[in-house]
């Protein structure tokens, strides 16, 4: 009987935990709450994902997503490992491209803990990449997820973000993205 207990506990559990981590609506553009509504804390706790120093593997440079204010931002979290992730980065060379305009910014970030700034460097040499890579510190990978649910640290939904010039955030829809699709979203916001 205990052990039929137990089984029927795990079974629920897990059911609930899946309903916790489920996909977002097709759609491109969807906007998603931010600055903490979806993970519990207040809007005034949660720290703003914008806020945290990055190193640019690649120059060394140290910036902030915040820094980019007045630009627009393509914020795509990736994991080295990830076949999507490269195809999703593939798309996004595509889009800059095609926009080739000093007010879009693309920065993609690492949020696997176990990757560094040596194995990503490796990944952008290797593929020609030309814009910042970055790796997040757990507390930056926390507050996206903060702000946007725990998808966001998925690698294979190929996340992306777009900030506007306000610093507004709105995040696509979960998938791999066209560079047409990445282009109409950016668009808006130019």
């Amino acid at each position: 009987m205990e052990i039929m207990k137990s089984a029927i506990f795990l079974i629920l559990a897990v059911v609930a935990a899946a309903g916790c981590v489920g996909q977002l609506p097709s759609g491109t553009g969807t906007d998603q709450p931010t600055g903490g509504e979806i993970g519990g804390e207040s809007p005034q706790t949660a720290p703003d994902y914008k806020e945290f120093e990055l190193r640019d593997v690649s120059s060394g440079e140290l910036f902030k997503l915040s820094d980019f204010e007045g630009k627009v931002v393509v914020l795509e979290t990736f994991a080295v490992w990830c076949p999507l992730c490269l195809e999703q980065q593939r798309h996004i060379e595509q889009a800059e491209q095609q926009l080739a305009s000093d007010d879009v910014i693309s920065v993609s970030l690492d949020i696997d803990p176990n990757e560094d700034e040596a194995r990503v460097r490796g990944h952008l040499e290797r593929n020609g990449f030309g814009w910042r890579f970055a790796v997040a510190p757990r507390e930056l990978s926390r507050a996206l997820s903060d702000a946007f649910g725990a998808n966001v640290l998925n690698p294979p939904s190929t996340p992306v973000i777009i900030i506007d010039r306000n610093g507004d955030s709105h995040l696509l829809r979960y998938g791999i993205k066209s560079a047409a699709d990445i282009v109409s979203e950016v668009s808006k916001y130019l």
